[in-house]
């Protein structure tokens, strides 16, 4: 039974991978969904969804957000060689949102960052985050740091069809990097349930142990139902060959802000927030059982 006819969120980024799979969730459990994206559209099997079609940071209209209860912020313009005004854009974006949503009295502002994010991150990915984190009211406002979100999109869907694609698959530093993993369907009741309970501040969500990446790799393999190749690769060597293709304009699967990414991931607690919430995501092995990639 629909538990929150009367509730209406506003969800940015609604066609991405979480963006669409929240516009889903909350949808099925009752809200009234206004999903904000790039290409408008309203299927009509989504009767309590209205999509509304804007961009970051110059496309949002005051009008657009009226009637909402809580706003959750996922889109974001990925920093790259052709868009290097990227964090900019972000930081303006987000600004205004947080702004406009205080001026239309919504209750809850919640912004989806990382894992990565964090002071001294080594990644522009993960200090980029972490300065957008910094935006926002620990005791008003909500920031969630998922793990790998597992499910049919976003980066997991990249492994699995790189790994159907390529026999020899590439560890870098062996694959011993931990990695820390939710299901996108734990992420979601997660993310209500923390709406629900009123919560703020910054949490972390992800299965409390973590698997290694040459773990991740494997299970994509027999997922796949394919016996791959892993090959251990050095980071220096790597390091200089992204550099250099780098320097040259040349695109590669993996950029040096991978690599970046890759070296800093290491052994956190998310314990304490799971806890304090009482929550259980599914182990990796269980999601990845449960996980349709067809």
């Amino acid at each position: 039974m629909p538990t929150h006819s009367r509730r209406t969120v506003a969800i940015t980024g609604a066609n991405g991978f979480i963006g669409s799979q929240l516009v889903q969730h909350f949808s099925r459990r009752g809200w009234n969904v206004f999903a904000f994206c790039r290409t408008a559209r309203n299927p009509s099997s989504l009767s309590n969804v209205t999509f509304k079609e804007w961009s970051l940071p110059d496309g949002i209209r005051d009008g657009d957000f009226i009637g909402g209860d809580v706003l959750v912020h996922c889109a974001t313009v990925p920093y790259s060689r052709k868009q290097r005004d990227a964090d900019e854009i972000n930081i303006r974006g987000t600004e205004q949102l947080l702004s406009l949503a205080r001026k239309l009295g919504y209750s809850k502002f919640v912004f989806l960052s990382s894992l990565s994010a964090r002071d001294g991150a080594e990644s522009h990915y993960g200090r980029h985050k972490r300065q957008l984190e910094r935006i926002f009211d620990p005791s008003r406002d909500l920031v969630v740091r998922p793990g790998l979100t597992l499910g049919n999109g976003g980066l997991a869907r990249a492994i699995f069809d790189t790994i159907q694609s390529h026999r020899i698959v590439p560890l870098v530093g062996g694959g011993r990097q931990p990695v820390y993993t939710i299901a996108i369907d734990d992420l979601c009741h997660a993310l209500e349930k923390l709406i629900d309970r009123g919560r703020s501040g910054a949490f972390s969500l992800a299965a409390p142990e973590p698997v290694t990446m040459r773990e991740l790799y494997e299970g994509m393999a027999r997922k796949a139902g394919l016996r791959s190749v892993f090959v251990p690769v050095p980071y220096l060597p790597v390091s200089i060959v992204l550099r250099i293709a780098d320097a040259l304009g040349i695109e590669l699967p993996i950029t040096s802000e991978n690599l970046l990414g890759l070296k800093q991931l290491r052994r956190l607690d998310v314990r304490a927030d799971l806890e304090a919430l009482d929550l259980h995501p599914r182990p990796f092995r269980d999601t990845l059982e449960a996980l349709d990639l067809s």
